[in-house]
């Protein structure tokens, strides 16, 4: 991918063009040019810096002078940032302050996501449960220990969610329920 400085900003280009015209002046197969070549007509290329996916966001487009490529600035996302609620009736700010990220909802979305795949998990042998509380059929051992197994580590989940302190470190923590 390259890049090219115009009147309106910068242009990025997917592909190079086949043919262009420049000042009226056709260049035939223009994409075939090498990477030199293509800087002369002020086409260079645009390199993305490496940056943490959770932490980090990656600002406009810009140029690098110093290194003769178009490039992204790193930027670190602020999980500290608020908003002023609006009334959506008056159009008026409420004075109420918000969090953008939310940590609680993101706790409580962590949750839902463990017990949703203990559920898919369990839902195989549920139907052994609910024989042996309508007929009293006994559930074997292996299936009751894993089962129980599940139980807890989505408990164990549940407590380590309780505890995270960040938005940050919620985004970061994963889980394993088996």
């Amino acid at each position: 991918m390259k890049a090219i400085k115009t009147d309106l900003g910068i242009s990025i280009k997917k592909r190079i063009p086949k043919n262009i015209t420049i000042d009226g002046t056709t260049i035939c197969n223009f994409n075939t040019l090498s990477g030199e070549e293509l800087k002369a007509y002020g086409y260079y290329d645009i390199v993305t810096p490496s940056y943490d996916r959770i932490s980090q966001r990656l600002g406009q487009i810009e140029w690098d002078e110093e290194n003769e490529v178009f490039t992204y600035p790193v930027v670190d996302i602020d999980f500290d940032a608020t908003y002023e609620v609006m009334d959506e009736e008056t159009m008026e700010l409420t004075g109420e302050v918000l969090p953008v990220y939310d940590l609680a909802i993101k706790k409580s979305s962590l949750v839902s996501q463990a017990k949703r795949q203990a559920n898919s998990l369990l839902s195989s042998t549920d139907w052994m449960v609910i024989r042996k509380a309508e007929r009293g059929i006994e559930i074997p051992a292996e299936t009751l220990e894993a089962r129980n197994t599940i139980i807890t580590r989505v408990d164990e989940i549940e407590t380590e969610i309780d505890q995270l302190s960040s938005y940050e470190d919620a985004l970061r923590y994963t889980f394993n329920i088996i």
